[in-house]
């Protein structure tokens, strides 16, 4: 028979709760409303057809790209939405840590991962109360904005550009990453499909923020020297002793701080001498995986 002495325990939810919090469920008759908890961004992997694994790297990048666009959310919640913010060293340590993940336990054999939001709401300069919640609803829009096509203007360049590296585990070690919020009564947003349909609307809207959409010419080859406030870059191509030199405009920082030391495929405008590329002006970036 099972023991049916009171245990003690305690939700996490409850042990989080302020005083305040607590004084007012205390008070509080048993009304049947669930508990609030804390809002939680869900991710799924679907492995390519066939597939029964996923690489390390490619789940810890998803993880991390996820974490990303939860800093940029939280960053339209607290500064406002500014189409051309692309910079996260920017984004204080206050934001990060309002709109930090924690993971939870893996379901077994599963590739669910549920990580939720736990901070304190956040003040404002001008005192207004931001809540995690918010977050979370934040970053769903910024997935339903792309699947729409509308109010594109309205998501930061650093957040496409966050979006879009997920390209790279979705060519190469999964066929989709589907994203669910929850608030923190438990209310389920409908599952956002990131596959390559959803990578498509990605580039366009890129696309149509570049100075000119025409892909001129491309080079793929490993970025040995990086200047992230010039915006300029040393691009090594195949065995040439001779780096090529490359600038690139501010939207592309997120992509261009993660390309040191890494292959990357370039589009723009090539100039050439003796029919060598010398230099690039750079419209569009795309990192190589070589470890997927």
């Amino acid at each position: 028979m099972t023991n049916s002495d009171p245990s003690g325990f305690a939700p996490r939810w409850y042990r989080n709760a302020d005083q305040q919090t607590r004084a007012a469920l205390a008070e509080t008759s048993l009304l049947g409303v669930p508990a609030p908890q804390s809002p939680q961004i869900i991710t799924r992997l679907l492995p390519n057809a066939g597939g029964q694994t996923l690489a390390a790297s490619a789940v810890a990048k998803v993880i991390e790209l996820t974490q990303r666009l939860a800093h940029y959310a939280a960053q339209d919640l607290v500064v406002g939405i500014n189409p051309n913010f692309a910079d996260m060293r920017s984004i204080s340590a206050e934001v990060q840590a309002f709109s930090r993940l924690a993971i939870e336990p893996f379901e077994e054999g599963s590739f669910v991962i549920p990580a939720q939001l736990e901070s304190q709401d956040f003040e404002t300069e001008s005192g207004d109360q931001i809540a995690t919640e918010q977050i979370a609803q934040r970053f769903s829009d910024i997935l339903l904005t792309i699947s729409s096509g509308q109010r594109v203007t309205e998501i930061s360049i650093g957040a496409l550009q966050t979006v879009r590296q997920l390209n790279a585990t979705i060519n190469t070690a999964a066929s989709v990453v589907e994203y669910q919020t929850i608030d923190r009564f438990q209310q389920a947003t409908a599952a956002m499909r990131v596959d390559a349909e959803f990578m498509g609307r990605v580039r366009k809207i890129i696309d149509g923020r570049q100075p000119s959409a025409e892909r001129l010419d491309s080079l793929t080859g490993t970025v040995t020297a990086l200047d992230i406030l010039r915006g300029q870059i040393q691009l090594t191509v195949d065995d040439r002793k001779q780096r090529i030199k490359g600038s690139f405009h501010k939207m592309l920082q997120p992509t261009m701080l993660e390309s040191l030391g890494r292959v990357v495929k370039l589009y723009g405008a090539i100039s050439y001498k003796h029919d060598q590329p010398v230099e690039i002006s750079i419209q569009e970036a795309e990192l190589i995986d070589e470890d997927q």
